[in-house]
């Protein structure tokens, strides 16, 4: 008991959480890499810090730990609108492991079309395509993600492939009183990573690097060609909006250096970094022709880039009893990014000016932005019987400290303003954050492993936060008895 009250007194100090080689995922439109991707309810119950089998078995650093002799696979329920399937085997000295979540086809963007009678490049013509209508919400987007994980001579290599991607790339028909050449619209993600890492340390202390690239492709675009109604030559081009740009990221980390060993309390540090990189190429039309932009065209348009690194010194702590595990983290993640925005416009030859075309004053801005965010987790698992144990977890996220420079230049159509360089620096404290999770692991037989979230906030937020951080043993929505996200799990 002691060492669980010292623990706990320690834990508020030195705890976090970290999910940088789990797969990566995304959520809605917006993409959360590696930081936020598939997790066992075992992983969701205890924010990160007790990974299950279903974590462990499409890991890079940890695949050697999934139990199993010839084959490993289970059936997540987490998400009702997709399928999350996992499967890994052995053949010899190699390890292959199987991951796929989606949602198949649904949202999959579709366009029906008639072919009819009806006037074409002058003159009526048969069997002429004319659309039923097109409908194009970005709203609802498919999402589809698979994963292959290879095992061999003590390393793990992951290929991981998301899209959320939909199109329609038609040509040739008619729609709305228009003869179209082609109509191309656009929304959604494509996203591959490698993932790399050792499966052993390299020293007595630790040691264990590992390694992701992804190359991130977004696009929000639409733009059409029209034919010459009367004679079928080439007509108006249009490009409505373009904000396509391309995200490389890179990550890379030690794996971590005990520090402390003693009495099976164990504590150690570690040192990760990330970089993300925004590049913009967009189109518009001049002169019925196409150009680009290294740069937004939409409800802006004008020359963008964006850049982000994160370093994020970790420390953590563990022990483990008869029936009783204990973690906890502290990831104190410090960002810095800086964002180049310059006002553009079109001018009589085509290139672009500076400005806005109207003979207003535009600003041109570099923001470089600080930010401090420390997370700190905790989490336990107790063996209530022997078969099932029940896993907790509690975080606090403190959005600390923003800092944000800013400087500027004003224009007016290409020229710039005399005197007018400007420089503003703004402080912003953030929110705190906390919540707690439950949830439970079912080691039903040798063979057979089920497990869940449970609390009432599962419902509406599928993370097994609990409702307001209240729990109520009686309640049939807020209680140890209501679950949700249940995965099942075998091993032979």
């Amino acid at each position: 008991m002691k060492k669980i009250i010292v623990f706990v007194l320690m834990a508020a100090i030195i705890t976090g959480i970290v999910f940088a080689q789990s797969l990566p995922g995304m959520t809605g439109q917006g993409w959360v890499g590696a930081d936020g991707g598939f997790q066992s309810p075992q992983s969701m119950a205890t924010l990160g810090r007790l990974r299950s089998s279903a974590d462990d078995f499409i890991r890079p650093d940890a695949y050697q730990g999934v139990r199993f002799e010839n084959s490993f696979a289970f059936v997540s329920y987490a998400l009702g609108n997709r399928a999350t399937l996992g499967y890994a085997t052995k053949f010899g000295s190699l390890y292959l492991g199987l991951f796929y979540g989606g949602s198949l086809w649904a949202n999959a963007q579709m366009t029906g079309s008639t072919e009819e009678r009806t006037l074409w490049h002058g003159s009526m013509e048969d069997n002429v395509k004319t659309l039923n209508a097109i409908t194009f919400a970005n709203a609802n987007n498919p999402y589809n993600q698979v994963a292959v994980l290879f095992g061999i001579a003590d390393m793990g290599i992951r290929l991981s492939f998301i899209t959320t991607y939909k199109t329609i790339n038609d040509s040739d028909f008619v729609f709305g009183g228009n003869q179209y050449k082609s109509l191309e619209l656009g929304n959604g993600n494509i996203v591959p990573q490698l993932a790399w890492s050792m499966t052993k340390n390299l020293t007595e202390k630790g040691i264990r690097p590992w390694a992701t690239f992804e190359f991130g492709f977004y696009n929000d675009f639409s733009k059409n060609q029209l034919y010459n109604p009367a004679n079928g030559d080439d007509g108006a081009r249009s490009v409505a909006h373009s904000n396509n740009y391309m995200m490389p990221e890179l990550q890379v980390g030690l794996g971590g250096f005990t520090i402390a060993n003693v009495n099976s309390w164990r504590t150690s540090i570690d040192l990760e970094y990330r970089m993300r990189l925004q590049l913009w190429e967009n189109e518009f039309v001049y002169n019925n022709e196409i150009k680009k932009i290294k740069g937004r065209n939409g409800a802006t348009f004008d020359e963008y880039s964006h850049s982000q690194h994160r370093i994020r010194p970790i420390i953590s702590t563990q022990w483990n009893g008869d029936k009783l595990r204990l973690r906890g983290k502290l990831d104190l993640n410090i960002e810095f990014r800086t964002t180049d925005i310059t006002p553009m416009y079109v001018k009589g030859d085509g290139s672009l000016g500076i400005g806005n075309g109207l003979g207003g004053t535009v600003n041109a801005t570099n923001a470089l932005n600080f930010r401090l965010n420390p997370d700190l987790a905790l989490a336990a698992q107790w063996q209530m019987a022997s078969k099932i144990s029940l896993n907790m977890g509690g975080r606090i996220n403190v959005d600390a400290l923003q800092i944000t420079s800013t400087t500027g230049k004003r224009y007016i159509d290409d020229v710039e303003v005399a005197n007018s360089s400007n420089k503003t620096i703004a402080y912003a404290a953030g929110a705190v954050s906390s919540q707690l999770s439950l949830g439970v692991t079912i080691n039903a037989t040798d063979n057979l492993f089920i497990e869940a979230v449970c609390g009432g906030g599962i419902g509406n937020t599928g993370t097994g936060n609990l409702l307001n951080n209240n729990f109520d043993i009686f309640s049939t929505t807020n209680g140890p008895f209501s679950f949700a996200s249940i995965l099942v799990g075998l091993r032979f």
